[in-house]
Order: C-alpha cells, then sequence, then structure tokens
C-alpha cells in the first residue's frame, strides 16, 4: 500500500517542508469530500508558491482530525510515557485532565505538548469543601505509594483547595495561579441535599466567587457534577464547562432516579451561556444490570434535552487508564446521534474545548495539520476509528 510505503519514507521528516496528500477523502464535520491538501510547515494549506517536496497518496482511504479526551486524570507519573503511547495509538492527540495537582501534573507537563506526545491541559488544584470529593482518592493514592503519606491527613493546598469562605478562596487563589493552571475545577456533588455514601463537595454559594475570580483572570472554569441540581447550580453559577453528563452516580441510587433529570429550563439556560458538557459515560459498563433503566429514564432524556437546545457536547470518559475511543460506542449504542455526529463531537467539538485559542479540530486551510487516516468510513461503520493507518501530528509523522 503506497501509505504505508510513504510512512517509512517520511518518519521522522522535519516540519519545514511541503507535503502534499492526494487522494484522501477528508471530513468536514458531516461528510468525507474527496481533496488534495498540502502541508506547509506543519499548517495546513490548499496552495503555496513553495515547491512540493513529497507527494503522499492516501489510496482514497479517509482522513480525520484527531481524537481528544475532555475527562481523565493522569496521575500515575510512572507510567507517563504508556499514557502517551495509548493514547497516540488510539489516535488521542488531546487530553484534558480535570483535576490533578503540581506533585504530578508538572512531571506530566514536562512529558508531553512535544511533537511525540498528546498535548495535555489540567486543571490544577480543584476547589472542594471540607470532608468533600475527591479527598478520598488523595487518601487512595497516598495509600498506594503514589502520594506523600503526610498529605491524607492534611491534603489542603497540596492536592486539592478546600474552602468553605470567600476568604479561603482568596487565601488560595495565589497558589492556584503560581502552579500554572489551565482552567479552575470545582467539585460540586450532591449539592441540593446529601446522598448516603457520599461526601458533598463544595458549598454551591461559593460557586459564583469562583467564577468571578477565574473569568476575571481569563481562566474556564469546570465544574464535577452528579444531579440535577448540581448542574443547575454549576450553569447558574457560570462556569464554562460540566465534567460530567447528569446521572453519574445513579447506579448506586437507582431508587431516586428523577433527580437526575435536568429540567428543560437548565438546558436552556446552559445553551444561551455556551455550556460545554462532557459525556463521561463509561461508568455504565460497570452497572450492566442496571444500564439499560438508566439510560432510558436518565440519560438518554438528559442527553436529547441538551441537543435540543443545541448546548455543545464534548467527549470524555473519566475512565482512568484508558482511552475516551470507547465512550464513542457507549454514545452511539444510545441511538440518539448519529456516527457523523459522534465522530464531529470527538474530533472537531472536543479538540477545541480543551485548547480553544489553537486552531485545531478542523481540516482546513489555516488549520494545524494534524490528522488520522483510516482504512474505513466511521460515518459509516464507527469500528473504522479504530483502524488507523497513519497519524500525523503538525506535519510529522507519529510512528
Amino acid at each position: 500500500m503506497r501509505i504505508l510505503f510513504s510512512l517509512i519514507l517520511i518518519a521522522g521528516a522535519a516540519r519545514a517542508e511541503v507535503v502534499e496528500y492526494r487522494n484522501g477523502r477528508w471530513f468536514d464535520g458531516h461528510r468525507f469530500v474527496a481533496r488534495t491538501i498540502l502541508s506547509v510547515d506543519g499548517v495546513l494549506a490548499n496552495a503555496t508558491a513553495r515547491p512540493v517536496d513529497r507527494v503522499i497518496s492516501l489510496d482514497g482511504k479517509f482522513v480525520i482530525p484527531p481524537l481528544a479526551e475532555a475527562h481523565n486524570h493522569w496521575l500515575e507519573p510512572q507510567s507517563i510515557a504508556e499514557y502517551n503511547r495509548r493514547y497516540l495509538a488510539d489516535g488521542v492527540f488531546y487530553v484534558m485532565d480535570q483535576a490533578n495537582m503540581p506533585y504530578v501534573a508538572d512531571r506530566v507537563r514536562a512529558a508531553t505538548n512535544k511533537d511525540d506526545t498528546v498535548d495535555y491541559a489540567v486543571a490544577m488544584l480543584g476547589f472542594t469543601g471540607p470532608g468533600g470529593h475527591p479527598l478520598e482518592v488523595v487518601r487512595q493514592f497516598v495509600d498506594m505509594g503514589v502520594l506523600p503519606a503526610a498529605w491524607k491527613d492534611d491534603p489542603d493546598r497540596h492536592a486539592v483547595l478546600v474552602v468553605s469562605s470567600e476568604r479561603d478562596i482568596d487565601e488560595r487563589w495565589p497558589l492556584l495561579r503560581a502552579a500554572h493552571t489551565d482552567f479552575v475545577k470545582v467539585f460540586l456533588l450532591y449539592s441540593g441535599a446529601p446522598m448516603a455514601g457520599f461526601d458533598r463537595g463544595i458549598d454551591p454559594a461559593l460557586v459564583p466567587a469562583i467564577v468571578k475570580r477565574a473569568h476575571r483572570d481569563g481562566l474556564r472554569v469546570s465544574a464535577h457534577v452528579y444531579d440535577a441540581n448540581d448542574f443547575r447550580v454549576a450553569v447558574r453559577a457560570g462556569v464554562d464547562i460540566v465534567a460530567h453528563m447528569p446521572g453519574t452516580g445513579a447506579g448506586e441510587h437507582a431508587d431516586q432516579l428523577a433527580r437526575y433529570r435536568i429540567t428543560d429550563a437548565d438546558a436552556r439556560l446552559a445553551a444561551r451561556k455556551g455550556v460545554t458538557v462532557i459525556t463521561t459515560l463509561g461508568w455504565l459498563e460497570e452497572v450492566p444490570e442496571l444500564a439499560p433503566r438508566i439510560e432510558r429514564e436518565v440519560v438518554i432524556p438528559n442527553l436529547k434535552l441538551l441537543l435540543r437546545h443545541r448546548v455543545r457536547i464534548a467527549i470524555g470518559s473519566d475512565q482512568f487508564r484508558q482511552t475516551p475511543v470507547p465512550e464513542l460506542f457507549i454514545l452511539a449504542r444510545l441511538g440518539v446521534v448519529s456516527n457523523a455526529e459522534i465522530v464531529c463531537m470527538a474530533t472537531m467539538v472536543t479538540p477545541r474545548v480543551i485548547f480553544p485559542r489553537r486552531k485545531i479540530g478542523a481540516l482546513t486551510a489555516g488549520s494545524e495539520a494534524s490528522f488520522l487516516v483510516l482504512h474505513d468510513d466511521p460515518t459509516r461503520s464507527l469500528g473504522a476509528v479504530r483502524e488507523i493507518l497513519l497519524r500525523v501530528k503538525k506535519g510529522r509523522i507519529v510512528p
């Protein structure tokens, strides 16, 4: 096959060249269009005055932007190389870490955002309340030996920011900024009424204060939510991203599914405010006996309502040590969106949610020359996303 032969020829080639990709079918957000496209110094172009250095025939294969993961946590610094390998193998070039700590994330940053790694954005030191989520996760990682033992009883300012008042927020804000956070995370958890077996997150009354400070400093805010009230609090407070599709946690409380159903008014407000909602549906695989009912009574109605109001949906799995690829097939199983819409969410919407200032998630002139070449059309058979023939990042072949 000429693609594979060409891969051998240009692997490791310098970015400062002109490559003509001929005979490909390029995804435009709806369908695949036969085009010839140039990569000029790592940027896509329709034409250039410079001579073409290489011509690569794609043999009529299908080209999509790289996949992206809007919700995961890279919490094992000793495994960063394996994370990079696994994500790139699945065609995932962009990762949004939805809460981490400098102790770990600084090492992740040092090993990412390169030509041959994923690109990584992270929320440092998320805000929670006393005893709230994710303090139990911190304790778990202390017990695993990943985090210092002293943090088990005193995680505040090291792993998370524990706040009870606006004064607490102001005291910790310089620490957050010093950590060079890419965005801000707040943890809402059953904020309307406590749920047995779950610690409540941050006091919902404090979320607007955090949003105000973050937006003042040019930072977006992402909110961990479980039920419909968490969603309402987050949207009304002005967050930019809802990090979970409402319904997360319903597997533990199948007798109270009504509390996870969002309202038309809240979905409409989320659309008006430009909120993005991240899917995080992988947990359904952990409760196979309950999943059909939860999907029917909570997940599908919530998703339909968000889509009806044109709320932006991004792909994120929140599945530790996994990539977001299985998330695509869970979304397809629900029967609410088409394969083409799923591909668009995964390759166009999600990358721009993670890195809104970059020209990614598109295959048009001026965008970064980053794309995947697939054997078949994923809008016809979604499984084609697993058959990657070629990975190109900023004009370079990714082995």
